[in-house]
């Protein structure tokens, strides 16, 4: 005997025209075994799987139209392919100079102005090698200096993200004073 839950649930069902994952369930095991099972009474009584599928569930009709006036396509890439063929072509670059070291991995010696040239500055790696920097010169993979001034060498960094969008950010290298410590 079934419980009286169950029963109600069947006759809510069938009143409403809903029905429940279990009766979705139990309409395609049913299915599953008449197709699988059954294959040749099928085929004697001309009945195709494909008809008594479409008899079985119904097709609903789904009247939704996706608008792409000012919005993004879903199925399009967030990676450009210019981005692809840059990463290719900057994984490929062979850095060399101050192009092998990331402004954090340099420490500022020294500044020296001049009222003929532009401010120049000293800058040493970790193995203790110096190297002259000027204002335009790249250091790293991304970064250039862009303003040489009395205590400091900026740095500015652009970063393409992969939604194609170019951040800047601004590294600073300021000089130690005498008897300060290195970082």
């Amino acid at each position: 005997m079934m419980p009286k839950n169950t029963i109600r649930r069947r006759q809510q069902a069938a009143t409403t025209g809903k029905e429940s994952s279990l009766c979705k369930g139990m309409r395609f095991l049913l299915l599953c075994c008449v197709v699988v099972g059954g294959a040749l009474v099928l085929q004697r009584a001309d009945v195709h799987a494909s008809q008594l599928f479409h008899q079985l569930f119904p097709e609903e009709k789904d009247d939704f139209e996706y608008v792409l006036k000012d919005r993004h396509d879903p199925f399009k890439s967030f990676i450009s392919e210019e981005l692809l063929e840059q990463d290719a072509v900057a994984e490929t670059e062979v850095l060399t100079g101050l192009r092998r070291f990331e402004p954090g991995q340099l420490s500022l010696v020294a500044i020296v102005f001049s009222d003929e040239k532009e401010p120049v500055a000293m800058v040493e790696d970790s193995s203790g090698k110096g190297y002259v920097i000027k204002k335009g010169e790249k250091i790293g993979r991304t970064g250039v200096v862009s303003e040489i001034v009395e205590n400091e060498v900026r740095i500015t960094t652009t970063i393409t993200t992969w939604t194609g969008e170019a951040q800047h950010s601004l590294v600073k290298m300021e000089l130690k004073k005498e008897g300060e410590k290195w970082q």
